[in-house]
């Protein structure tokens, strides 16, 4: 028999197992790539019909910046006992620091009769000299801006330094009669005590001076602040 009739069954064999496994893996690759394009665009579909509208994240801006506290208080001083002197504030913690001093700026007005103010009259070239009459009672109404540092002592206890300029109207009555309005200057310093995170209590010293009648007063001062 010959030998090619033999193997001619195993050759067509041989070829349709090879073909049958070749055309099984052509579809095979061609089935996956036909399910990963649906798949994907099954996908894209499926978020855009979820995603509804964008949301935008909330805008932030930089906390506004603060100065600080207000606050408002009152002194009385008692210059040498011979004058009494009510005077009110408000003012505005800055929320710095100079030279470790909390500082805070404050108007103030206030109001004051001495009635021993010693008035200078001057003299006349040629003329009479000059004459100092004593027991004269003066009006003082300051109005002045002022600075003030406070820095903490011990605990509640602070130490506080103020100063201020501005103007004073004035009135001067007895042997001479006379007004008008000059400049105006003022310091203290003291103790500061806070009763609580609101109220504060001080007590000091006092200088003040009143340009027009050169009248230099110094006492003690008591006084208190609200703070908001």
């Amino acid at each position: 028999m010959n030998k090619n009739v033999i193997f001619l069954p195993v050759i067509a064999k041989g070829a349709e197992i090879f073909i049958i496994k070749y055309c099984f893996t052509k579809w095979q690759l061609y089935y996956w790539r036909v399910m990963k394009t649906t798949t994907l665009l099954l996908t894209l579909v499926a978020g855009a019909a979820f995603a509804g509208e964008p949301v935008s994240a909330p805008a932030t801006s930089a906390p506004a910046t603060t100065l600080g506290e207000w606050f408002v208080g009152g002194t009385y001083t008692d210059f040498e006992g011979n004058a009494d002197m009510y005077a009110l504030q408000i003012g505005l913690d800055l929320g710095t620091q100079f030279l470790g001093f909390d500082t805070a700026v404050y108007l103030e007005a206030g109001m004051y009769e001495d009635s021993t103010a010693d008035v200078l009259i001057p003299g006349t070239i040629g003329g009479s000299p000059p004459t100092l009459i004593p027991g004269q009672d003066l009006e003082v109404n300051p109005f002045t801006v002022n600075l003030k540092l406070e820095r903490p002592l011990v605990g509640p206890l602070n130490l506080y330094m103020s100063g201020g300029v501005g103007f004073a109207t004035w009135d001067l009555t007895g042997g001479v009669e006379d007004d008008g309005a000059s400049f105006y200057a003022q310091a203290s310093a003291g103790v500061l005590y806070n009763l609580c995170e609101r109220l504060e209590l001080f007590a000091g010293g006092r200088l003040a001076y009143l340009e027009e009648t050169s009248n230099e007063e110094i006492g003690w001062e008591f006084g208190g602040r609200i703070n908001f």
